[in-house]
């Protein structure tokens, strides 16, 4: 595009936020700022072909039912971080199919139903730091199916399943870090994943004894796993 063409494009989209009377800023790329601008919804007047949104630091409500956004399919970039969303209700994105970052981060978000993110199967980068996590439902992995980088840090997660982790294999970037993990017996699972992936930030939190020590580096004994011996059964 000419410097002077992209000049009166750059004018033209600068001039229309005040033109609209909404807070929000647009950039020639086709990114949306309404950052920190005290918002319910994000505003009906922005263009619906819009790539980014930067929703944070707002005061959004999240429908029971339906989707977020839906007049916004081709995002590709969208950030509803420091909103207290609490709860995701099912399928509440499964209209942003274009969408390949989404930040989470420090919501609040105590609980995610299995089918959340339904729909998002080009999702890559999925940013869930900051939250109030205490468990992760197995299925909500499943429809991630181009998941590149998973990040859980400082949640409130204790423990892990091993079903979990097993979908976890496929993301190449999981950051477990900052969760206050409990490092027992059933920690072993989580161990050695840990130890696949060579990740050894992930310290545990419980019990006393073990705080503050890398659960990549434990032991069996550690642990307090004692695994049984088998002994062949001699036949006379």
């Amino acid at each position: 595009m000419a410097p002077s063409r992209l000049l009166g494009v750059c004018s033209l989209l600068c001039a229309w936020s005040v033109v609209t009377g909404h807070p929000c800023s647009l950039d020639h790329q086709g990114w949306a700022d309404c950052n920190g601008k005290s918002l319910l919804h994000a505003p009906s007047s922005l263009p619906s072909n819009i790539t980014g949104l930067d929703l944070s630091f707002n005061s959004l409500v999240v429908p029971r039912h339906g989707t977020l956004l839906m007049h916004f399919p081709s995002l590709w970039y969208l950030n509803l971080s420091s909103n207290a969303l609490l709860a995701l209700s099912p399928a509440v994105f499964s209209n942003l199919r274009a969408l390949r970052l989404l930040d989470l981060s420090s919501c609040s978000i105590t609980y995610l139903h299995t089918d959340t993110f339904k729909g998002l199967g080009n999702l890559q980068t999925l940013l869930l730091r900051n939250n109030s996590l205490q468990g992760l439902e197995v299925p909500f992995f499943l429809p991630l199916k181009a998941l590149f980088h998973l990040d859980l840090q400082h949640n409130a997660l204790v423990s892990v399943d091993a079903l979990s982790l097993q979908l976890m294999e496929a993301v190449p970037q999981v950051r477990l870090e900052g969760n206050p993990w409990v490092c027992d017996c059933a920690a072993h699972a989580l161990q050695q994943w840990l130890q696949r992936r060579q990740a050894v930030q992930v310290t545990c939190a419980l019990p006393p004894g073990l705080q503050g020590r890398e659960v990549a580096a434990l032991d069996s004994q550690d642990l307090g796993c004692w695994m049984k011996q088998r002994f062949p059964r001699w036949v006379s």
